[in-house]
């Protein structure tokens, strides 16, 4: 008797302790439980990235200022924002602690502000920029793109002190001297180099300034093709832009991003398993200054080798968004003739068999 219940007390003392072990979290055994708990915590609270500086560029006149960069340095890296026609700014991702950071705003033709803060969720502050020259200076307006270029034509116009200037004379990169007489346009891409000077009623000609401003509104070329290896579908991009570059590439596969192939390339996806439908991928290029490009690559669940034919039909950011609508109806038209032929064909096959 006394055997068997030290035979009973060994089987359920080895069976408590192979329970034990197997529901016992997977921890350092050198590392006491408590410290181990403490430490991932406090290690997820090390940096949070949920600040954000935001406020409006002016010049002294409270004129806005766009297309000025502010940059808020922090920990070895930094984010930033470019002020749009209004001179407002909006920072975003920045690392929330208890130091203070340098936010620094600045433009060609500027003086540059800068600043210690302590940058918190909705902190705000706005900067003033003072002209290199205050009595003459231009105001570029036009839609700011990301980067610092402008993705519209730039208007200009200055700002001067009538009692000081007057005659004002500018150029276009390498062009002539224009005499200012009223705001205009410049239509140019690419980084156009801005010069001005004034003349004052003494007839002293003051010396002249040098703006850069990067203006690109032309969407980047596309075209793409894929090409069918073994059990993987290779789907290849290629983006042309000559003014601001290319940025990236997306993939998506039947309307989700799959993956982002960024500058300088390849700009390719591989796509496995091959689906058993047929589908359809979408490319999108962006260039640097925020235009945009899409094209549509069908791609085929059959057995045979896919063509690698370039698929040219490109759409801009300005394109009618029917497109992808009209693919997906499309899509859903194709599945539904696949199951009413399958369906046809167990009927054919149950027909047969009773007949």
């Amino acid at each position: 008797m006394k055997t068997n219940i030290l035979r009973k007390g060994s089987a359920v003392g080895i069976i408590l302790l192979f329970i034990s072990t197997a529901v016992a979290p997977s921890i350092n055994a050198n590392i006491p439980i408590a410290d181990n708990i403490i430490s991932a915590t406090s290690s997820s609270n090390i940096t949070t990235y949920q600040g954000t500086l935001s406020g409006y560029v002016t010049d002294p006149e409270m004129y806005p200022i766009e297309g000025a960069q502010v940059r808020v340095n922090f920990h070895d890296t930094y984010r930033e924002n470019y002020s749009d026609a209004t001179g407002y700014y909006h920072v975003t991702d920045i690392s929330i602690c208890n130091c203070t950071k340098n936010a620094t705003c600045s433009k060609e033709g500027y003086i540059p502000a800068w600043i210690w803060l302590s940058i918190w969720t909705n902190t705000t502050y706005d900067f003033v920029l003072t002209p290199l020259d205050e009595y003459c200076y231009p105001v570029f307006s036009g839609t700011m793109g990301r980067n610092g270029w402008y993705i519209s034509p730039v208007n200009v116009k200055f700002v001067y002190d009538p009692d000081v200037v007057e005659t004002i004379f500018y150029k276009i990169n390498a062009g002539e001297w224009v005499h200012y007489t009223e705001p205009f346009t410049i239509h140019e891409e690419g980084t156009i180099a801005f010069s001005w000077y004034y003349i004052n009623y003494s007839g002293e000609q003051h010396e002249s300034n040098t703006a850069l401003i990067n203006i690109d509104y032309t969407p980047p070329m596309l075209i793409g093709n894929h090409q069918r290896i073994d059990d993987k579908i290779i789907i290849t991009a290629i983006p042309q832009e000559n003014t601001s570059g290319i940025d990236r590439v997306e993939f998506y596969f039947n309307g989700v991003l799959k993956y982002i192939a960024y500058a300088p390339g390849p700009y390719q996806w591989t796509l496995s398993p091959i689906p058993h439908i047929n589908a359809t991928v979408k490319a999108v290029a962006y260039d640097k200054a925020g235009n945009s490009a899409w094209v549509l690559i069908p791609i085929s669940c059959s057995n045979s080798q896919s063509n690698n034919q370039p698929n040219t039909q490109q759409h801009s950011q300005h394109d009618s968004q029917r497109s992808p609508v009209r693919q997906q109806m499309n899509q859903f038209i194709h599945i539904l003739n696949h199951m009413t032929k399958n369906y046809l064909h167990i009927n054919r096959l149950i027909f047969f068999r009773y007949k």
